[in-house]
């Protein structure tokens, strides 16, 4: 039988196959996508393998997905947001078992570039297994001579910030920093370095990150938008109304300058966060559209972001039952990703909600857990003295002889089994 690459274009090819059904066709909004039917998949690995030609097409496939992910993360900081974080997600699996094959075939630096491009796509959210095999790329010993050396261990750094292990990732921002040689890689390092500052609670070190960020000329203007809306965010926490207003609105300046709509969705949230100092009917209308702006958009890390301040200024102004509705997706969603530094914010603000609906118990085990857990963001600015007085809130009711004994058991509780707890509690109260 003849090759039938050889008879003609690749066009023509695939259009043959297709007619012949050994590939599947199907017409997307996006273009034609084709796939193999199991049976013809497995036959067809076997005859290459047998050929002696499955390392050159893994090698192709990894190095097609490499080009895939580089040019989304370019034009991810531009008008082709959309359309770039669309990509990426509609070839998840590919990107893993290209990253797999690359890191464990011995090419750890083809590996590094597929992660470390990933990462720069900064708004879209990784699975759970793929953050994980980001973090094995990066905790390769053969990463650190290939020249993704500095993406692949920021983009580790990263993906240890996703799930909580906040030294792990400052160190590794910190080497990859000293591997930076071009903007997009001292971008990541600086990335990854301002927000394992931030959860860890380090203001002025994350804010000098952050800066450094916002203010650095060979930078798009669109990672230059990040460091201004993380700044406003930052000024929040420390009460500098002024500063935040500022930061703000150079973030929306910028995103709007670079057309990139995962950072324009970005900076709508960190002017909500901003407006809720003051006028919070307008902070909660932004943070609607931030997360509208960041659905809608692929922006899927923005989405659970701007939800979890939403259910925070619906707890306070009391608006319980909305709120209330807010927090089971969150948890599900944020457990699914194992995104723990987001689920501990979240079961703060959740604490606050229970106690206006006298679940003083539920609270209490929800803000020991966090305080002892080595994965959950620290408080900061204002957040200090309002969980103190929740604290004290609680203990007023339960007695303090009760509440050590809530705390003891929190420490023992597995972080899993908080979620549930708080899970529990939330259907009760819809019941």
């Amino acid at each position: 039988m003849a090759d039938p690459v050889a008879v003609g274009s690749v066009a023509l090819a695939l259009a043959r196959l297709v007619e012949s059904s050994l590939v599947a066709a199907s017409v997307t909004g996006d273009g034609t996508a084709y796939r193999l039917l199991m049976i013809v998949r497995a036959y067809a690995a076997e005859r290459l393998a047998g050929a002696g030609q499955e390392q050159i097409a893994r090698l192709a496939h990894a190095g097609w997905v490499a080009s895939i992910v580089e040019t989304a993360a370019r034009e991810a900081t531009g008008p082709g947001c959309a359309a770039a974080l669309a990509q990426v997600a509609r070839n998840r699996a590919d990107v893993g078992a290209a990253a797999r094959w690359a890191l464990h075939s011995g090419r750890p630096g083809l590996a590094g570039r597929i992660t470390g491009a990933l990462k720069l796509c900064p708004h879209w959210r990784p699975d759970p297994e793929l953050i994980a095999l980001i973090g094995e790329v990066a905790r390769d010993p053969g990463i650190r001579r290939s020249s993704a050396a500095a993406l692949a261990l920021a983009a580790g750094g990263l993906a240890a910030c996703d799930t909580g292990e906040l030294i792990e990732a400052e160190r590794l921002g910190t080497e990859a920093l000293k591997h930076a040689a071009d903007p997009a890689e001292r971008f990541l390092a600086m990335l990854c370095l301002g927000i394992a500052t931030l959860y860890r609670g380090d203001q002025d070190r994350s804010v000098s990150w952050w800066g450094q960020i916002a203010t650095d000329t060979s930078f798009p203007p669109a990672h230059r938008a990040e460091g201004h809306a993380t700044l406003a965010l930052l000024a929040c926490y420390g009460g500098d109304l002024d500063a935040a207003r500022e930061h703000a609105a150079q973030a929306r300046i910028a995103a709007e300058a670079a057309g990139a709509s995962g950072y324009q969705a970005f900076a709508t949230y960190a002017a909500g966060e901003v407006a809720l100092l003051q006028d919070p009917q307008t902070g909660v209308a932004l943070l609607r559209a931030a997360a509208a702006e960041a659905g809608s958009t692929g922006a899927t890390q923005v989405v659970p972001v701007a939800r979890i301040a939403l259910a925070s200024a619906l707890t306070r102004l009391g608006h319980k039952r909305e709120a209330m509705a807010l927090f089971p997706p969150l948890l599900h969603q944020a457990r699914r990703e194992g995104n723990w530094p987001q689920l501990w914010t979240a079961l703060r603000i959740l604490a606050e909600l229970l106690v206006s609906l006298d679940r003083h118990e539920t609270a209490a085990v929800l803000l020991a857990a966090a305080r002892e857990s080595t994965s959950a963001p620290a408080v900061s600015g204002k957040d200090v003295e309002r969980y103190r007085q929740l604290q004290e809130q609680i203990s007023q009711k339960t007695g303090p002889d009760v509440l050590d004994q809530i705390t003891a058991l929190a420490r023992a509780l597995p972080r899993a089994q908080v979620v549930d707890r708080a899970l529990a509690a939330l259907d009760d109260l819809a019941s």
